[in-house]
């Protein structure tokens, strides 16, 4: 039997090791290596699904349009893997919902409007979503591979940043938080897991719209937080309803960090 442990941050059931926790991606191990390897093609219904095991169901649903090639990071809400599109030959980043966020009713729709929403944007600095497709094991989305690290893995090795960079890093993420606040969109979880700094060094945001599809009924009441808590603003923590500068706020964080190696 699989062991179970309980998530210190929302109290819910973490399997023995796991380092994100799947219901809030409160980091609950940090140490814990990614588990890598050969699975059995049987796909495990489980929620909290492993990497091997996540990995071999998208194989399976994208056979004949995406070669998965590798895991590219995890997670609360889903994972990503590295894929080469066959049709059109070039690389690109799919990220697999947690089967755990799809339980609710109409929540897979809601993924898909979101995402379509956030397609929308065109913006150099935030990531451009290909496709989101749907099977009735997973829901996953097709975006552009970004050869680089996210700026959480940096500010994990290195601490503060210089000068330079954290002014050009804020700017190119504020033009594109700007772009979307102007059209309506909030992202409500700007977080440094959320800024990839490509190979260039130019900073792109991702998973806009996604925080705010794990809002609809049924799955968050008044009161609930969405988010990753340390960037919240204080309205999102209370749950009230999140504007833009909700936004700023998280990213007047992200700034502290950068410049200061830690959280204030």
């Amino acid at each position: 039997m699989t062991e179970l442990t309980v998530c210190p941050q929302c109290h819910g059931a973490l399997e023995a090791g796991m380092r994100f926790c799947p219901g809030c991606g409160y980091e609950a191990s940090p140490g814990t290596e990614t588990v890598s390897g050969l699975v059995s093609p049987t796909v495990s219904t489980d929620p909290f699904m492993q990497i091997p095991e996540q990995m071999e169901l998208l194989k399976q649903v994208t056979i004949g349009e995406y070669e998965i090639v590798g895991e590219l990071g995890q997670g609360g809400m889903a994972a990503v893997f590295l894929a080469n599109d066959l049709a059109l030959e070039r690389k690109v980043a799919i990220k697999l919902m947690s089967p755990t966020l799809l339980q609710g009713p109409g929540l897979a729709e809601r993924f898909r409007r979101e995402a379509r929403t956030a397609g929308s944007l065109s913006h150099p600095h935030i990531i451009p979503i290909y496709a989101v497709k749907e099977d009735p094991r997973a829901l996953y989305f097709v975006m552009k591979y970004i050869p680089g690290r996210s700026l959480e893995s940096i500010l994990r090795e290195t601490g503060p940043l210089p000068f330079p960079m954290v002014r050009s890093i804020l700017t190119e993420v504020g033009a594109a938080l700007d772009h979307a606040h102007r059209r309506g969109i909030i992202h409500r979880d700007v977080k440094p897991g959320n800024i990839m700094v490509d190979e260039d060094g130019f900073a792109v945001v991702t998973d806009f719209g996604i925080a705010k599809a794990i809002q609809s009924p049924g799955i968050t009441q008044t009161g609930t937080m969405v988010g990753t808590p340390s960037f919240l603003s204080p309205e999102a923590c209370l749950g009230d309803e999140v504007t833009a500068l909700s936004d700023q706020y998280s990213l007047g964080i992200v700034a502290y960090q950068m410049l200061t190696g830690e959280l204030p």
